[in-house]
């Protein structure tokens, strides 16, 4: 029973690496943009896994994560000006909603560097810069600066755990990476569910 199980994983495996294979660099591409869309920590993901994979160099990795993070950036941040103020409210607590905005047009630049390193508030930091009406070159300027900075450190650690597994086997490489992957985004997750409330509340009183 155990070994028709481990089978069928290995089918199930075989043809994600298929499927994969066929997207190649556009699925880093769609995954980091997809994290401004409501999918936690995709883009992490996706430059974990891919960097990690000999089969595609790291500079073009990092490139395609890059772009995919601005794109997704941007669309949240004229989603959140177009969309207003009135449908934000419906989501978010007026006051805290308020506040958010306040800290974003006093430190802008934190908060958007922060927001694009944090996969936990990430989008909503996009989507209330758009909302406040932050500058947009300044909200450009400085989230190309995050997204760079985020796309080359998750692509090198991709791409050294990459490294450090050491299969030849394209499907071992992705699932043991995958694996370390997504061990290293909940421990991002779980430190950032316990120091964001203790930094919010602290940087909303500045």
């Amino acid at each position: 029973m155990i070994g028709g199980i481990w089978a069928s994983v290995g089918d199930l495996m075989a043809a994600l690496v298929e499927r994969i294979q066929e997207l190649g660099l556009w699925a880093v591409f769609l995954l980091t943009m997809g994290d401004s869309f409501g999918l936690p920590s995709s883009g992490e993901f996706a430059m974990l896994v891919w960097a990690g994979l000999d089969e595609y160099s790291l500079p073009v990795v990092i490139l395609i994560g890059w772009l995919g993070a601005m794109a997704g950036d941007n669309c949240a941040y004229w989603g959140g000006r177009l969309l207003g103020k009135p449908v934000i409210s419906r989501v978010i607590k007026e006051d805290k909603r308020v506040a958010a905005e306040g800290y974003i047009r006093r430190h802008g630049a934190k908060a958007i560097l922060g927001g694009r390193m944090l996969a936990a508030i990430r989008t909503k930091v996009h989507v209330l810069a758009g909302a406040a009406h932050y500058p947009y070159p300044r909200f450009v300027v400085y989230d190309a600066i995050g997204a760079l900075v985020w796309a080359v450190a998750f692509g090198i650690i991709g791409r050294v755990v990459g490294d450090a597994v050491g299969v030849t086997s394209i499907v071992d490489r992705i699932g043991l990476v995958a694996v370390i992957g997504a061990g290293i985004v909940v421990a991002l997750a779980v430190v950032q569910r316990l120091l964001l409330p203790r930094l919010a509340a602290r940087r909303l009183s500045d």
